[in-house]
């Protein structure tokens, strides 16, 4: 009976340190590279119409330097019926930035069609994964706002 007593003590000490080292720890960031391709899905919007052709998700690539500084950012909408629709050809005068020691980066544009329209999107990683938002502006008032969740996607660089 001793000899069960110290097998079971014995066996008990040595799922001790396993239970310890399975403890909730928070993820550790994959590093960027110098390419990302993203998949989004809409998931919050203010528009609630409905569309006879809607976006159903949202691709985009971004590249940066080696130290993360963004090179060029394409955001591209694909329609139900697979009509593409790209960012960079709807709204010109544009410009990218990005948030310094940050996974933020931001673009702005005047729309083609339209110079009253204007539109901002932000790009960001935190730990609940990567987002994307737009807000659009008509004559400087918002008219349109959403809100994506995105995944990698493996996807080359053109």
């Amino acid at each position: 009976m001793r000899t069960l007593k110290m097998l079971a003590t014995a066996t008990a000490i040595s799922i001790v340190p396993v239970a310890a080292n399975a403890a909730f720890e928070p993820q550790k960031e994959a590093p960027l590279g110098e390419f990302v391709s993203l998949e989004c899905v809409i998931v919050k919007t203010s528009d609630h119409s409905r569309d006879a052709d809607p976006v159903y998700k949202i691709n985009i690539d971004l590249v940066l330097t080696p130290r993360a500084t963004p090179t060029s950012l394409v955001v591209e909408h694909v329609s139900a019926s697979g009509r593409r629709y790209s960012r960079d050809e709807q709204y010109t005068r544009s410009n990218l930035t990005f948030t310094p020691g940050r996974i933020e980066y931001y673009w702005n544009g005047t729309m083609v069609r339209n110079s009253a329209i204007t539109m901002r999107g932000a790009l960001w990683r935190n730990t609940g994964g990567w987002f994307y938002s737009e807000d659009q502006y008509r004559g400087g008032t918002k008219s349109f706002w959403m809100v994506s969740k995105c995944h990698p996607e493996q996807r080359e660089a053109d």
